[in-house]
């Protein structure tokens, strides 16, 4: 006879000397043994005749023997099949009617399953959240067990619509997976488990997923656990990386990952464009790192920064003086701009103090949840034209970003917290337009819809006191040029 240790599901044999207990049930009793009926059969005239039946109990601490003359015929099928074969039953009241228990023990239960290592919706309700999976990564399985480890699993999964009932509808998947000897293997990858037609969690209809794992135990107990995902199909995203041309406003240049030939860029108007890039992006990742100009390597980190955004198409500027660096970076340099944890306006800071003929590294990484693409540029910061001032300066010079033509140009005061002038020596007769933009690139105040300009001196005043804190960009343009630059409200 086989022994099955419950606790780790190991065989061994037993020995039942004299007695015969092939032909019977086994019953679990009350006081610790394991009771089956042995048969005496003799040959009668050449028939096979049952003699007496012996009630043999095998004690569980040490799997001795010991039997009492039972003297009944408890055969299930007496008559309708040899003597040899007919199997003999125990009356039920033996064991007190507790089929779950072996030698003392609970049967084994699933306690819980995780996919991805988290804890799913056990069941489709709208009191549970169901977690987004995405289709292009592992989907692993993790099981916990109760009352020790199971003797066999089995795994199935199937497509569910929206009243939470299995679909057979075409690309949807209806796995339904042998009983396996053991456990399931640690992260298992459900996407390797594919269906009579072919279909996995690779490639079936996204949705709602259910997923039932069932183990059984030495006593055939069965035990399950499910758990609902929503299976997402990603949609891949593309970053479109453009770096602001300080020469030509209107048009931008494409990034280098060349430090030999970086792409130059100046102290106040370095940015970058990224609306042209495709997909479902839900997150933006901005990393700018100081680096060294012959290798590239990282001298210093300036900003590494993750926010959720709901696209970027409406990002066709983004000036870098607007992020908040630390403080830490700045240090011992205290800046203007103050913001939480630090001060904006870092490269523009007092004529490019801190980053004026310094090679820097922009990278730049969109994606959501189940896809992300990346790109990078080195730059080189030549310039130092629309430049903040130190507060112990008096004046702020604002050299144009193109050639503007004007002998005289003035923005002040800057920063400013109620208005702020623009003037300016008009040499020619034109139309001119000033608008003041946001970091993103939005017009916030138009200070001057085109308007034909006299030769001569021009002055405007205009309020701002209605914008929030921050840095804004100005753009001035005409038929012969364009001037941009920084304003800082505080």
């Amino acid at each position: 006879m086989t022994q099955i240790l419950t606790s780790n599901q190991t065989l061994s044999s037993v020995s039942t000397g004299i007695y015969n207990l092939t032909s019977t049930f086994l019953e679990y009793g009350k006081n610790n043994r394991i009771y089956g009926i042995s048969p005496t059969i003799n040959n009668s005239g050449g028939q096979p005749v049952l003699t007496s039946t012996e009630l043999v109990g095998i004690a569980v601490s040490n799997n001795a023997l010991s039997a009492t003359n039972l003297g009944v015929d408890s055969r299930y099928n007496i008559g309708l099949s040899s003597l040899q074969t007919d199997i003999h039953t125990l009356p039920d009241q033996i064991d007190g009617e507790n089929y779950n228990y072996l030698n003392g023990l609970p049967y084994v239960t699933v306690a819980d399953i995780t996919i991805n290592n988290t804890a799913q919706a056990p069941i489709c309700d709208e009191g549970f959240p169901v977690s987004d999976v995405c289709q292009n990564q592992s989907i692993n399985l993790n099981a916990t067990y109760s009352g020790g480890v199971p003797a066999q699993y089995r795994i199935e999964i199937y497509s569910i619509d929206v009243e939470c009932s299995r679909t057979t509808v075409a690309n949807s998947i209806g796995y339904v997976g042998p009983w396996i000897r053991g456990i399931a293997p640690a992260n298992l990858d459900l996407r390797t488990l594919t269906d009579a037609n072919g279909k996995n969690l690779s490639n079936c209809n996204s949705g709602q997923i259910s997923i039932i794992y069932s183990v059984r135990d030495a006593c055939g107990n069965v035990s399950s656990k499910q758990a609902i995902i929503n299976l997402v199909v990603p949609v891949p995203v593309s970053l479109a990386l453009q770096i602001y041309d300080y020469n030509n406003p209107q048009t931008y240049l494409n990034p280098s990952q060349n430090i030999a030939n970086p792409v130059n860029v100046g102290a106040a108007s370095l940015g970058f464009r990224i609306n042209n890039s495709t997909g479902n992006i839900t997150n933006l990742t901005v990393k700018i790192e100081e680096v060294n100009s012959t290798t590239g390597a990282p001298v210093k980190l300036i900003y590494n920064v993750t926010s959720n955004v709901n696209g970027v198409s409406g990002l066709t500027y983004v000036n870098l003086n607007n992020y908040c660096i630390p403080a830490s970076v700045w240090s011992p340099v205290t800046g203007l701009g103050v913001c939480s944890g630090g001060y904006t306006g870092y490269f523009s800071y007092t004529n490019g103090q801190l980053s004026f003929n310094r090679y820097f590294k922009l990278t730049v990484t969109v994606g959501n949840q189940c896809s992300s693409s990346t790109n990078s540029s080195f730059l080189y910061i030549n310039s130092q034209t629309s430049r903040f001032m130190s507060p112990a300066a008096q004046t702020e010079e604002n050299n144009s970003t193109t050639n503007f033509g004007n002998k005289y140009f003035a923005v002040f005061p800057n920063p400013s917290s109620n208005s702020i002038t623009f003037e300016m020596d008009v040499e020619q007769k034109e139309d001119y337009r000033i608008e003041i933009i946001d970091p993103l690139g939005r017009v916030v105040k138009t200070v001057m819809q085109s308007t034909t300009l006299e030769k001569g001196d021009f002055s405007k005043t205009v309020d701002i006191s209605e914008l929030t804190n921050g840095i804004y960009f100005y753009n001035i343009n005409s038929i012969t040029g364009s001037r941009s630059g920084i304003i800082t409200k505080q």
